[in-house]
């Protein structure tokens, strides 16, 4: 069964959004596009030696790119076993709700000492 028009038309222009971000100087991103009203893309960035350090720094300037690119904040959320963070940044552009997260080791913050803050 097709699903209704404005999930159809929601969809059609969050991928107009996406082709515009991948033309963008932006951090590589896994993209999703949600089948629903408001447009909507999650993207997850996934930073190859994210369980150190200097993964972790580098994930979260990753993070920071997009929040700068959304004109948002970085958010940083712990789950619920306190193993993980997630690094989100969660804006509109043209329209289109867009999440960015990257999820690391909490590492208990040694990764903010990469950074020297």
């Amino acid at each position: 069964m097709r699903k209704p028009k404005t999930d159809v038309a929601a969809q059609l222009k969050a991928v107009q959004v996406l082709a515009e971000l991948l033309a963008q100087d932006l951090p590589p991103t896994a993209w999703s596009v949600y089948a629903r009203s408001p447009a909507c893309l999650h993207g997850n960035v996934e930073h190859s030696g994210s369980d150190t350090p200097d993964g972790i720094g580098a994930a979260h300037d990753e993070i920071e790119q997009w929040a700068r690119f959304l004109k948002v904040d970085v958010v940083t959320r712990q789950n619920a076993r306190r193993e993980t963070l997630h690094l989100l940044a969660e804006g509109v552009h043209k329209g289109v709700e867009i999440e960015v997260v990257a999820i690391v080791p909490d590492d208990g913050g040694a990764w903010r000492e990469r950074l020297g803050s």
